[in-house]
């Protein structure tokens, strides 16, 4: 009877520390998901006065200027969210078994650079492919940029967490802790 409360124990245990894990997990992609929002939310309004600058800015429509910056502003979260989602996601699934300080910079960026560029590019391709607009050399552009800005978020989170998972504790065995 005794075995059958250990064993019934265990089993608790182990389905509590699984939930605890897939939870730090969904916390991971959350976390990344909403701060690449943030900043290419950041980066889109940004562009707005460059547009205005160089007389490419019509703020026409219902809600003029302010219907451009909430339409830049949900794109840009949007986009964001989607990509840092993705980002938090493939860091998950390919560096499973790594921690922050086995990981190396440039295959971090990669990652970022991927999701930077995949939501933006595939708009964009959408976009030209529907008709909405031709495709050019801008857009290429664009979405090389949008590469680098999550290359850069990448490689910011990466020191972050370096810096941080000194502090971090570590599993019973001693292992360090896993990276999202």
């Amino acid at each position: 009877m005794a075995s059958l409360r250990l064993a019934g124990a265990l089993d608790d245990h182990i389905v509590r520390e699984r939930i605890k894990s897939i939870l730090q997990r969904f916390r991971g992609v959350a976390a990344s998901a909403g701060l690449w929002a943030v900043a290419f939310t950041a980066v889109g309004l940004a562009r707005l006065p460059i547009y205005w600058l160089l007389g490419t800015l019509y703020p026409t429509g219902p809600g003029g200027l302010l219907g451009i910056i909430r339409t830049v502003t949900l794109n840009g979260a949007m986009a964001g969210a989607a990509s840092g989602a993705l980002f938090a996601t493939i860091v998950m699934l390919a560096e499973r078994r790594g921690d922050f300080a086995t990981l190396t910079s440039r295959r971090f960026a990669l990652w970022g650079f991927g999701a930077g560029s995949l939501f933006i590019g595939g708009a964009n391709l959408a976009y030209g492919l529907a008709g909405r607009w031709p495709l050019g050399l801008s857009d290429v552009a664009w979405t090389a940029f949008y590469g680098v800005v999550g290359a850069s978020i990448a490689l910011a989170t990466l020191r972050v967490a370096r810096r941080h998972s000194h502090s971090l504790p570590t599993e019973q065995s001693g292992a360090p802790v896993p990276v999202i």
